[in-house]
C-alpha cells in the first residue's frame, strides 16, 4: 500500500483520530485502516481529510504522482 502521513499530520495537530474523524467527515474505523495502510482512500476522502487537516492531498500521499496540469 502506498505510505501516507494521515497519522504524522494529525498527531502534529494535536488531533485524537476521533477529532479528525469529526472534522473530515470520515469514519473513524476508515481513518485507523488509512492511517495503518491497509486500504487506499477515495477521491473524496483524500479531500476531505486534506482539507480538514489544512494540507494538500500531495502532502497527504506523497509517494502518488499527481497529474501534470499542462497535459491534457
Amino acid at each position: 500500500m502506498t505510505p501516507n502521513n494521515i497519522r504524522k499530520l494529525r498527531e502534529e495537530r494535536k488531533l485524537s483520530q476521533f477529532d479528525l474523524a469529526i472534522k473530515s467527515h470520515t469514519p473513524q474505523s476508515l481513518l485507523s485502516m488509512l492511517e495503518h495502510g491497509r486500504i487506499q482512500p477515495w477521491p473524496a476522502v483524500k479531500r476531505r481529510l486534506a482539507a480538514a487537516l489544512d494540507v494538500p492531498e500531495s502532502e497527504l500521499f506523497p509517494s502518488e504522482k499527481e497529474p501534470c496540469a499542462s497535459k491534457r
